[in-house]
């Protein structure tokens, strides 16, 4: 299963459809180089498929050999498209360090004498599987999902603030690594100060 059947399944259950769809052979699904969605479902219209399908290919613009959609060039859907990003990044980088964190809570709850990390995870692993290694794990990804994203999003903001501010001053428009770690100081400032 690729990002885009994922995607679209989310879509679809999003707007209530209980069946999941269908997206036929490889045949079916590429031409030319674009994703057509075909889904089997009973309520489903020409329209709303369309809508889909340029949902999909707006957030993943970048993925298409054909010609971007008009809606994937604005400002706006740019900067949707960092939030996802940003969102994405802080779900997968909690969720890999998941099993750390519940050990880590678990040696910070007990009393007496703690194991190491290593036999805390093996006992964790032969007492409750799998699902103890990720507990709370949903909890977290929705409190880091929207800060993450907030976070890229401001910070391509104050990125592009920098480069205005050199075209202003006609200097070069490239951004060193100290323009980069001044913006990224900024997001911190920003994340940290809540007036």
């Amino acid at each position: 299963m690729n990002i885009f059947v994922a995607c679209s399944w989310f879509l679809q259950f999003s707007f209530g459809s209980t069946t999941a769809p269908s997206f036929g052979n490889r045949a079916t699904r590429r031409r030319s180089g674009s994703l057509i969605l075909s889904s089997k479902r009973e309520d489903s219209s020409p329209r709303y498929e369309a809508s889909v399908n340029v949902v999909l290919r707006s957030i993943f613009s970048g993925l298409f050999k054909d010609k971007v959609p008009a809606c994937a060039t604005t400002a706006t859907a740019k900067n949707i498209k960092f939030l996802a990003a940003g969102a994405i990044a802080g779900v997968v980088s909690r969720t890999l360090v998941s099993p750390l964190e519940v050990v880590a809570t678990m040696n910070m709850a007990a009393i007496g004498v703690v194991e190491g990390p290593r036999d805390a995870l093996i006992q964790l692993w032969a007492v409750e599987g799998v699902t103890g290694l990720y507990k709370g794990n949903g909890a977290n990804c929705l409190k880091v999902a929207p800060t993450k994203g907030i976070q890229f999003v401001s910070f391509e903001f104050f990125k592009r603030q920098i480069l205005l501010f050199k075209r202003w001053q006609n200097m070069p428009v490239v951004l060193e690594p100290i323009e980069r770690l001044v913006a990224g100081g900024f997001v911190n400032l920003r994340a940290n100060y809540h007036a």
